[in-house]
């Protein structure tokens, strides 16, 4: 199964429960098959806890690039790319970016959220 993952290439996100550091855990892989000179191929393979960075306590604002903004940006950010790349269908990709807009999991207080722009789309400014 791993193997199939890193082989395709429209593919290589995947999710799995998994240990690190003697915790329990969902965890994001990156999986790719890469041949080697001699030809021979190897599972290359990256992965890190699906874990949101935790928040900054006090208060934090949208209008400064404090420590606190920069922090709740890379934690939103992380979530939003994590789980645009974890879907496995068109079905699950288009509720990751319901999710950005309207779940309260996907923004943080005093206005800091996420969004998807696509750019190119024709029917952009026409009435």
């Amino acid at each position: 199964r791993w193997w199939d993952a890193g082989s395709d290439p429209d593919k290589g996100w995947a999710k799995y429960v998994g240990t690190a550091s003697g915790q329990s855990g969902q965890r994001v892989v990156y999986l790719k098959v890469a041949t080697l000179v001699n030809s021979s191929q190897v599972l290359v393979t990256s992965s890190f806890a699906n874990v949101p960075l935790p928040e900054e306590q006090g208060f934090c604002s949208t209008g400064s690039n404090s420590r606190c903004s920069m922090v709740h940006a890379r934690r939103l950010v992380g979530q939003g790319l994590t789980a645009s790349l974890t879907a496995n269908t068109e079905e699950d990709l288009q509720q990751t970016f319901h999710d950005m807009s309207v779940s309260s999991h996907m923004s943080l207080p005093n206005g800091f959220y996420i969004f998807v722009f696509h750019f190119g789309d024709p029917t952009l400014g026409k009435g």
